[in-house]
């Protein structure tokens, strides 16, 4: 079981060590979550009232709906990325802390 879990940190570690500095040298593993702040805002105009229907009433006026999507890098991001990586380092430093072997009780 311990064997299991110092490998849990050692895998664990290494991979927040990449994914921290993939995401400090140009986002070469994706965009990581932290980066950039995703806004969206919807606005919705009246259009211009169509021509006759037929030749009687007019037609009821058309709305147009617009999504718009925008992203704006976040405050702080660098330091997120750069926390995780020495969260990694901890994860793979507490790896090689691990005592191996029991150490026999001296009675």
């Amino acid at each position: 079981m311990r064997r299991l879990l110092r490998l849990f940190f050692a895998i664990v570690g290494l991979v927040a060590v990449l994914y921290g500095v993939a995401s400090l040298t140009g986002r070469w593993l994706g965009t990581p979550p932290w980066w950039e702040v995703r806004t969206c805002s919807a606005d919705m105009r009246q259009s211009d009232v169509d021509e006759k229907l037929g030749g009687e009433g007019r037609q009821p006026a058309t709305f147009t709906l617009t999504h718009m999507v925008t992203s704006e890098p976040r405050r702080g991001r660098e330091w997120m990325s750069g926390c995780l990586v020495v969260v990694g380092l901890a994860l793979v430093a507490a790896y090689g802390a691990w005592p191996t072997r029991r150490r026999d009780s001296v009675t």
